[in-house]
């Protein structure tokens, strides 16, 4: 006689009073998130943007470019997180050429100046993006709000670009595949969730990370959809653009991804490491300080004593350890990067 599958009212009366504990519990937390988000929301809206001296200057900017910027985010708590990248990056020629960073407030504006003064910039103060924020709070949403913004303003405007974090270790030059030369039918280039495997159940599933964007009316209403979404719902931005790539089909969208043996995530280093990613996204943390010393405890932190300057030996060990399927980690490691 087989086993049935358990009726609700079998259930324990305690279980089901915490389940409905954490019910309310999740929904109150959800609503708190967008009650904030939407006190947040004329720092971030696309009419306050578009309005400023300093969208201007950055289309103008952007006019003078023959390749696609690649964007990023930065406020003071990453600071040392960006520096790290940079290091990570400077060697490969011409590959800062392509950076704007879009600084938050202005201790990140005159930091970054003062310790790259080439690399480019996007000021835009936002006094509820000047404190640190976690996975999954009204700040996280904000700043993924204000990135979808920004990025169908730019669309609109013909400019086809990169989205990138800075929480991403460059084996090789990413830009060297030429990615972005992106064929008919494909809008969009997405990193992907997943390991070496890439029949995976994952596959298809957006990081969110690392993502190109082509400029066309279709992405302009792709990425508008996202932003709407994120205003109004309590859901990850990556989560959107998943569903969106999924239920929109080719009608309307066309999402192609990037293929694991060039973009991966931490995962990469619990396999057998037979092969080097070209980029590796040390994803899912968001406390920069925090991540940036687990990073140092495998041998990703290319800083100087100083803390600005670069340990340019540290750069070249890390890739060599990359290259040899040499990084060594633990489930500890796994545990501090995941969180």
């Amino acid at each position: 006689m087989g086993l049935s599958r358990p009726q609700w009212w079998s259930i324990p009366s305690c279980l089901l009073g915490m389940l409905a504990v954490l019910v309310v519990r999740k929904a109150y937390i959800a609503e708190d998130v967008m009650y904030q988000v939407r006190a947040y929301r004329d720092q971030v809206s696309q009419e306050t943007i578009v309005a400023s001296a300093a969208f201007k200057q950055l289309v103008v900017e952007l006019r003078k470019r023959n390749k696609p910027p690649a964007l990023f985010f930065l406020n003071q708590h990453a600071l040392n997180m960006t520096y790290n990248f940079l290091c990570n990056t400077a060697e490969y020629e011409n590959v800062h050429d392509r950076f704007i960073f879009i600084t938050l407030d202005s201790t990140a504006r005159d930091s970054l100046r003062k310790a790259w003064p080439n690399i480019a910039q996007f000021y835009w103060p936002t006094p509820c993006l000047t404190k640190p924020f976690n996975f999954a709070d009204a700040l996280y949403q904000t700043i993924y709000i204000l990135r979808a913004n920004l990025a169908v303003l730019l669309a609109e405007r013909g400019f086809s670009f990169w989205m990138m974090q800075q929480d991403t270790f460059w084996h090789n030059d990413l830009f060297a595949h030429n990615l972005e030369q992106l064929d008919d039918s494909s809008d969009m280039l997405f990193d992907q969730l997943g390991d070496e495997n890439q029949n995976n159940l994952r596959t298809g599933w957006i990081n969110g990370a690392n993502f190109f964007v082509k400029a066309s009316q279709r992405t302009v209403d792709f990425i508008n959809a996202t932003a709407n979404l994120l205003q109004s719902q309590y859901v990850p931005d990556v989560g959107v653009m998943t569903m969106l790539c999924h239920t929109w089909g080719g009608e309307r969208i066309n999402c192609s991804y990037i293929p694991h043996r060039i973009a991966n995530c931490w995962e990469w280093m619990f396999t057998d490491q037979s092969w080097p990613p070209t980029i590796m996204q040390m994803d899912a943390e968001t406390d920069a300080g925090g991540k940036l010393n687990e990073l140092a405890k495998i041998g990703f932190y290319f800083l100087n004593d100083d803390r600005k300057t670069c340990n340019s030996s540290a750069v070249s060990l890390a890739r060599h350890r990359m290259s040899t399927g040499q990084v060594k980690v633990n489930s500890k490691t796994c545990r501090s990067l995941e969180r």
